[in-house]
């Protein structure tokens, strides 16, 4: 190793653990990800009183088992390309973002998994008063499930194809300590036909639905830097189809009461964590949920040179498994962002889903783990390698499976 890079090391490690040493940051910490890097970070094209920020990626990746299955693994190697596009507003009150991209999968012997996923969006905040706002967004988005799916089909030939419309509301009013947020959103999903070995098609519609979600929130800021709050809301699903494949009417409708606290930028930690009560009710034969609602976003700025975040959530979501009315899934995280040099960010991840079928005894338990390390190269490029571990064990027969996936990824950007 050259003597300066190796003084470059020393440099940061010792910058490490001196900051450790150190009872605070500066007033507002920042992360090691959302830190300014003059030198690195692009600028954009100026288009009057927007800026555009144009980006490429291109990548491969070796995959150990490209269907996710137990038994007869089959590796690849795919290549993906990726455009995108953010346009942004510089004006000095409200903004406008439109936001696009679009992914090429090529698979090297699997031609059967090759697909292009893309999304386009736009979100807008308008700023009403000092401390009122409004804040609406739209998104569509056309994508594939992983073959991971539970609700994928036996026999798929293909992955499957959906596609998805998102929109959203939310009014913001905080003149003092009192806050009050009012907000709703609509989601629709359409499920694709799916193609299968030796011909035909499965048919996805009774997955087709539409949901509905509405939440008000209430908080009060506590002294700077922290608030507590009240939040309830109530969704509603309804599928297309009023009766799925086995007869049975899948519709649904739900309600959440939750306390909880928001720290605001401190010297150490910021983020969210709430707790409360959830309740998802369901027709006959289904079985309802009702549970503890819980949830947390947090961020450790343990150095300068080192942020930790901590995730954990609580989330009911459909499926069309036989007897199955929802899956409950509690998901809980954590991942690891390290400046090893002014050029080289280290970024690690855990996450664990335990994901329980409700209504039958099905229980699938994920395992995942990834290493990124990302080199920045100049403004207009950077140059990224990682890998990527999942395993899951599932009480269903031959649902088990683990994957291995090793990437490297070139960024362009202006």
């Amino acid at each position: 190793m050259r003597a300066g890079v190796f003084t470059r090391v020393l440099v940061a490690a010792s910058g490490l653990f001196c900051a450790c040493a150190t009872a605070a940051f500066a007033d507002e910490p920042i992360g090691v990800l959302d830190r300014p890097r003059p030198e690195y970070d692009a600028k954009g094209l100026p288009l009057g009183a927007f800026r555009l920020r144009p980006a490429l990626d291109v990548g491969a990746t070796f995959d150990d088992n490209v269907f996710r299955t137990e038994k007869g693994k089959e590796s690849d190697v795919y290549y993906t390309i990726s455009p995108s596009f953010s346009l942004r507003s510089d004006w000095p009150r409200h903004q406008l973002e439109i936001a696009g991209s679009l992914t090429r999968y090529q698979y090297s012997k699997h031609a059967s998994e090759n697909r292009t996923d893309w999304d386009v969006g736009a979100n807008v905040r308008i700023d009403v008063l000092r401390g009122t706002m409004i804040e609406t967004a739209a998104s569509y988005a056309l994508s594939h499930e992983p073959r991971s799916a539970p609700d994928e089909p036996g026999g798929a030939k293909e992955p499957t194809e959906f596609s998805l419309a998102h929109s959203e509301v939310k009014f913001t009013h905080q003149p003092n300590r009192f806050g009050i947020s009012l907000g709703a959103k609509f989601d629709r999903f359409d499920f694709k036909p799916t193609p299968l070995i030796g011909g035909g098609e499965f048919n996805n519609d009774d997955r087709d639905r539409d949901r509905y979600d509405a939440f008000a929130k209430v908080s009060y800021e506590m002294r700077p830097g922290a608030a507590m709050f009240l939040r309830g809301s109530y969704a509603q699903t309804r599928f297309d189809d009023r009766f799925d494949r086995n007869g049975f009417d899948r519709d649904s409708q739900g309600w959440r009461a939750d306390a909880g606290f928001e720290f605001f930028p401190t010297h150490l930690v910021k983020g969210e964590a709430f707790a409360g009560y959830a309740s998802e009710s369901f027709k006959r034969p289904f079985k309802d949920i009702n549970a503890v609602d819980y949830g947390a976003k947090l961020t450790w700025y343990a150095t300068p040179l080192m942020t930790l975040h901590l995730t954990a959530l609580r989330s009911f979501n459909p499926t069309t498994i036989a007897g199955a009315s929802s899956t409950d899934d509690q998901s809980f995280g954590t991942s690891l962002d390290y400046e090893l040099l002014r050029d080289l960010i280290i970024q690690t991840s855990v996450n664990y889903l335990d994901s329980k079928f409700e209504g039958i005894s099905r229980n699938d338990r994920y395992l995942s783990a990834a290493f990124n390390a990302k080199w920045l190269i100049t403004r207009y490029m950077n140059a990224s390698a990682g890998y990527a571990y999942t395993d899951r064990n599932s009480s269903a027969p031959g649902r088990d499976f683990t994957d291995n996936a090793v990437m490297a990824n070139l960024h362009f950007q202006l």
